[in-house]
């Protein structure tokens, strides 16, 4: 797949899980900023070169994902495994972002793309969510 496997999945969910939808996403923002302004922070080191690349849908993503992990995340509070709970759809929008720009960027349908761009990484992105639920409760609480 020309998707590379990383671990910023895990920090974008932690942004949204720890600082809450908006500054989660705002979080997510400045980062692609960073990288559109030529720092070298996204998965293959190409800085804004990133943005027409294999992986630009997931990019894109990543603010969307903070803000549903984020929301989801205040809505299921208190709930036994709401944070867990709370990444999974925001898996899933990844999951669309990612594949659709893939489906675009290689000329193929989006089923196909889902099966380059996702369905390689479910497993291990399975426990990237445990992960980063797991982190977020260990986050001091805001007041």
């Amino acid at each position: 797949t020309p998707v590379p496997m990383t671990m910023q999945l895990v920090a974008v969910l932690l942004s949204g899980l720890v600082l809450g939808p908006r500054r989660g996403a705002a979080a997510q923002l400045a980062f692609l900023g960073l990288v559109a302004s030529g720092i070298p922070l996204d998965a293959r080191m190409v800085g804004p070169a990133a943005f027409v690349g294999p992986t630009a849908g997931y990019l894109l993503g990543f603010t969307l994902m903070a803000w549903t992990a984020g929301t989801l995340a205040l809505a299921l509070r208190g709930m036994p495994g709401g944070r867990l709970l709370a990444c999974v759809p925001a898996l899933g929008l990844l999951y669309l972002c990612g594949s659709a720009w893939l489906g675009v960027y290689l000329h193929l349908g989006l089923e196909d793309a889902l099966k380059l761009g996702a369905l390689p990484f479910i497993g291990v992105d399975s426990l990237k969510l445990i992960l980063a639920a797991s982190l977020s409760a260990l986050a001091p609480k805001r007041s």
